[in-house]
């Protein structure tokens, strides 16, 4: 919560030093920062309440293949740094091959260009038919229609 208050604190006990009337700007600013959901008192639009669906999703083969060669190539990576020491000197390299599994979890190809990455997994993203197992289960919630009406996808993913 430091980087909320005006003054970094040293230590705790120091709080009545703080420029309580510059906190007070900072929590004023609050609605700027919620987008505007709130317009003389009332909320700008009324969204139905939230649901949640878990679904089991069975990939198919070649996409795990595809997580199994990226987690491979991550780890590999990770190995690699922690055993030349370098871990904390790269540590922007390490949390941006995170982030690319990460986003592999959304859609492979998302991760098939942009970071270096080994030949295998990003050859295993491309020739994964297009759709993940995990874009086709959302879009079929989705099209369901049970809350939002009827989805139209511009594209047939399969």
């Amino acid at each position: 919560m430091s980087w909320i208050l005006p003054l970094q604190l040293k230590n705790p006990l120091q709080l009545e030093k703080l420029d309580w009337d510059s906190l007070d700007n900072v929590w004023d600013e609050k609605p700027l920062m919620s987008g505007g959901t709130i317009m003389d008192g009332e909320p700008i639009l009324s969204l139905p309440p939230k649901s949640t669906e878990l679904r089991k999703v069975e990939l198919s083969k070649e996409e795990v293949d595809f997580y199994k060669a990226l987690e491979k190539e991550t780890r590999g990576f990770y190995k690699k740094k922690e055993t030349a020491g370098m871990v904390n000197k790269d540590f922007k390299e390490v949390l941006a091959r995170l982030m690319r599994f990460r986003q592999a979890c959304n859609h492979p190809l998302l991760v098939s260009s942009g970071l270096p990455c080994t030949s295998s997994s990003a050859e295993i993203a491309r020739n994964l038919p297009y759709g993940s197992s995990k874009l086709k289960a959302t879009l079929e919630i989705l099209s369901d229609g049970s809350s939002f009406g009827s989805v139209r996808m511009p594209l047939d993913i399969g």
